[in-house]
């Protein structure tokens, strides 16, 4: 017996990790029928089961979990010589990423920049959206999201909390002559936020921002567009710490209500479909992100 294809191991490992040829399927980005076959290739070599199938569910047989710990161990090794020798290698090729319109902006642009001045060859496709996709489906290599880790489909790596502060520019304080002590003095002021942040509360008071948007004069669905507005001293607004902060600090705003604290909106992710596999270009810059994207 010859198995010279090591992506039959792979398939094994995933599937016996996914307990689903179908979720396997997607984290190898492949078809389901082209991974049965693999399967069923993989099986006929051995002359064993390595799989019981229902409609419902799949499980390992006796022979496929006594296999199971010796293929990763296999897979652990491979991995680690494939790294070896290509340590030294440049990198090169294409990484599509989609992101979260202000996060991009702010953000991800600067960090693609600086990693391209470290690996000229590596080129980028970016989506600039704060629609939901689906990463296989639109072939992407890394999605950059608010949202809370689920499905056993992704690997989550966290780069920032997205914790909501409470800001203005310094010609709106002195035009509206802006005297807050207490959350609900906010609602005295023109009031900038997005309307998703609703549930989230001040954590002192239990006030929800929700409680607070009889004030919104201004509604923009958009991060950017709302930062720009109280840039421009058209209210109060309440925003992620990451897109307002190096206003905070050139004091082009000023931070209000600085000792009531808001709970965070989540978490900003980057979202992979597995970490096995991963193009070395990929791995990379997600290292690289995930590093240099913490705050302070």
């Amino acid at each position: 017996m010859k198995i010279r294809d090591i992506s039959m191991w792979e398939a094994f490992l995933r599937v016996a990790k996914d307990k689903s040829f179908i979720s396997a399927s997607r984290s190898l980005k492949i078809g389901a029928p082209l991974l049965t076959k693999k399967i069923q290739g993989l099986e006929n070599e051995l002359g064993v089961r390595l799989f019981q199938r229902t409609t419902r569910s799949v499980g390992l047989t006796q022979e496929g979990m006594a296999l199971l710990p010796r293929v990763k161990a296999f897979l652990e090794d491979m991995e680690n010589i494939e790294n070896q020798f290509e340590s030294h290698q440049e990198l090169k090729g294409l990484i599509r990423i989609s992101c979260v319109t202000a996060y991009a902006h702010r953000i991800l642009t600067t960090q693609i920049i600086q990693f391209q001045e470290l690996h000229p060859k590596v080129h980028f496709e970016l989506e600039a959206s704060d629609r939901y996709i689906d990463l296989i489906d639109s072939q992407v290599d890394i999605a950059i999201r608010a949202d809370d880790p689920h499905g056993a489909d992704y690997v989550y790596k966290k780069l920032v909390e997205n914790e909501l502060v409470v800001c203005a520019s310094p010609d709106f304080i002195k035009k509206a002559k802006v005297k807050i002590k207490e959350p609900m003095d906010l609602k005295k002021y023109p009031l900038l936020t997005l309307n998703v942040y609703g549930e989230c509360k001040f954590i002192r008071s239990g006030i929800l921002l929700s409680d607070l948007f009889g004030s919104i004069k201004i509604s923009a669905q958009s991060g950017l567009l709302t930062t720009s507005m109280i840039l421009q001293g058209a209210g109060i607004g309440i925003r992620s710490l990451w897109d307002v902060k190096p206003y905070l600090e050139d004091g082009s705003l000023v931070q209000l209500l600085p000792n009531h604290k808001i709970e965070s909106f989540g978490t900003i992710y980057a979202v992979i479909t597995s970490n096995r596999l991963l193009a070395k270009r990929v791995r990379a810059f997600l290292d690289f992100i995930t590093g240099a994207a913490k705050i302070p």
